[in-house]
């Protein structure tokens, strides 16, 4: 273990850092310092030069790659250097200024002495051309390029949603279908982030479920996964919090708010349908407790986390997560990856508050509100990045008549029969419409 890199990292994390950045960060600095190893350079008396060699070297432990002259070097632009450079300023800057690991080897006034690094003012990754007006030209060309053949991937719609879901039902693997099942079901009905998957925990669920039905149950709801035992008390307490759900579903509600932390960002609530937190209890009660009671392993088994990872019992990766979703895009044939089941819930929620808006307002509704509430819904710091959930669905309005009506989950279904009908042509639609159609007398309805 490299002590100065296992500091930063700790600092990185105790300030917010993700795992997925926590990890990447850890392979670059490493590449880093193997580099100064190699080059027989010190981390205390890191230079400029040192620096420039290294973003000149690809940015890589060892290279091939030898300029001959200055003249006929190509611009070989990697948007990866540059990130690799900030992190290496990054990476100096906390082993001095924070954690006073190493001493005079980077500023932060920009008045570097003596071949010391100025963290405002940082090396331009050039890769060994003197000038770089050429190399602007290159990267903008190569910018257009990509720009020419990216296709968008699209947002899945509701029908191709239900058929990923299906697909993991069936889907072979490492994991139950079970499992696979409710990472697509959470992205997708959810809105959670593979993140937000990993990170979701047994106790969080039974706070959220407590506060939910503490007062339709006639004793306090225990640890959910203690509940996983065969017996008749355990099996009347199972049933009460089922039905207590249930109660709550039928009274109008949608969602159970679970905590969880994605991204490295502060908790926030992840909105599980009733009906799915149901399916997750079952998971829970039923293939979690097999899982763990089979478990022959090294590692501990008393992890909290809903999904366990086959070979460590531990908390499920995030990537491992994101490779079987996108696993099962591939096999229904469906674009896109697991975040973009994410998207089809974002767009369902800003599609709901804009039309419950609308509903209520009219053509005065107000696009802030819409973006605020759906933010807070789906963890978002900056609302304004749902706004292409929103132009996407006032697209959609613009290609249809008529005006949005609000009506309960339990008559929607007969109203939009009724619409239906009435939009098409023939007697049967005329006589409904004189039922449903108040008749005119002197201009005024009756």
């Amino acid at each position: 273990m490299v002590l100065p890199i296992a500091a930063y990292l700790a600092y990185r994390k105790k300030h917010g850092a993700s795992t997925e950045t926590l990890r990447k960060e850890s392979y670059w600095v490493a590449e880093f310092w193997d580099f100064l190893r190699i080059c027989g350079v010190g981390i205390q008396s890191v230079k400029e030069r040192d620096v420039i060699k290294f973003l000149d070297n690809g940015a890589k432990r060892a290279s091939q790659i030898r300029f001959l002259r200055r003249s006929d070097a190509g611009v070989s632009y990697l948007e990866t250097i540059d990130r690799k450079r900030d992190l290496v300023y990054r990476f100096l800057y906390v082993l001095e200024h924070k954690l006073q690991i190493i001493r005079d080897v980077i500023t932060v006034d920009g008045s570097p002495k003596n071949g010391t690094l100025a963290f405002k003012e940082r090396v331009r990754v050039s890769l060994g051309v003197a000038s770089d007006n050429q190399g602007d030209e290159i990267r903008s060309e190569i910018r257009k390029a990509k720009e020419r053949t990216r296709q968008a991937r699209p947002t899945p719609s509701q029908e191709q949603a239900d058929k990923i879901l299906n697909a993991a039902l069936e889907w072979q693997g490492e994991l139950s279908p079970a499992t696979y099942y409710l990472f697509a079901s959470l992205q997708n009905k959810s809105g959670a982030r593979a993140g937000g998957i990993c990170d979701l925990t047994v106790s969080c669920l039974t706070r959220a479920v407590e506060t939910e039905v503490q007062n339709l149950v006639s004793k306090t709801i225990p640890y959910i996964a203690k509940l996983a035992c065969d017996s008749f008390e355990i099996e009347v307490s199972r049933r009460e919090i089922v039905q207590a759900l249930r109660s709550i579903s039928e009274r109008g509600r949608k969602f159970i708010f679970v905590s969880v932390i994605e991204k490295g960002k502060p908790a926030r609530g992840l909105p599980i349908p009733i009906n799915l937190s149901l399916e997750i209890l079952e998971y829970i009660w039923n293939e979690r407790a097999r899982f763990l009671k089979d478990w022959r392993g090294t590692s501990p088994t008393d992890s909290d986390y809903v999904f366990l990872s086959q070979t460590t019992a531990r908390q499920y990766k995030r990537g491992s997560v994101s490779k079987i979703l996108k696993s099962l895009f591939d096999a229904t044939g469906v674009r896109g990856s697991g975040h973009r089941l994410r998207a089809t819930f974002c767009e369902e929620v800003v599609r709901d508050l804009y039309l419950r808006e609308k509903a209520k307002n009219g053509s005065h509704y107000d696009v802030d509100t819409i973006l605020l509430l759906a933010a807070e819904y789906l963890g978002h710091r900056d609302p304004r990045t749902l706004r292409p959930y929103l132009n996407n669905i006032l697209k959609q309005d613009a290609a249809l008549e008529g005006q949005p009506v609000m009506f309960s989950d339990e008559d929607a279904p007969k109203f939009a029969v009724i619409a239906q009908a009435l939009s098409e042509p023939g007697p049967a639609a005329d006589k409904l419409r004189t039922l449903v159609i108040p008749p005119q007398n002197n201009g005024l309805q009756k």
